[in-house]
C-alpha cells in the first residue's frame, strides 16, 4: 500500500511541476487570488516563497558540488581507488537526504578492501 502512495505522490509532483514550468506566472496569479490576505500580505508571501525557491535552487546544487569536492579530496588523501569517480558519485548522492553519502561509502568500503 505504501508503494501505491509513493507512485501517486510522484505522479502528482510531476503533474504540478509540468504546470508550474508551463504556466508559472498564471499559477502564481491564481494562488495570489485565492489567498485570504490583503494585497500587501499576498505580495510579501509570494516574495518570500520566490526567495525560498530560488535559494534552494541555487543552494542545494552548490552545496552538493562543494561536498563532492571535499569528498574527492578526502578520497585522495586516504588513498581510495578512483577518487574522482567516487567524489563525482558523492556529489550527486548528497542531494538525497539523510542517507545520501552513505550510499556511496558502503560500496566504496567494499571495493577498498
Amino acid at each position: 500500500l505504501g508503494d501505491v502512495y509513493k507512485r501517486q505522490n510522484l505522479f502528482v509532483m510531476i503533474f504540478v511541476l509540468y504546470f508550474m514550468l508551463i504556466g508559472g506566472r498564471d499559477m502564481e496569479e491564481y494562488v495570489s487570488d485565492i489567498l485570504p490576505f490583503n494585497k500587501r500580505n499576498k505580495k510579501n508571501i509570494l516574495h518570500e516563497f520566490n526567495m525560498i525557491v530560488k535559494s534552494n535552487a541555487i543552494g542545494i546544487p552548490l552545496l552538493a558540488v562543494i561536498q563532492g569536492a571535499v569528498a574527492t579530496l578526502g578520497y585522495f588523501i586516504f588513498g581510495a581507488p578512483s577518487p574522482v569517480l567516487w567524489g563525482f558519485l558523492s556529489c550527486f548522492a548528497t542531494i538525497i537526504p539523510i542517507v545520501g553519502t552513505a550510499l556511496i561509502w558502503a560500496p566504496l568500503r567494499c571495493t577498498w578492501g
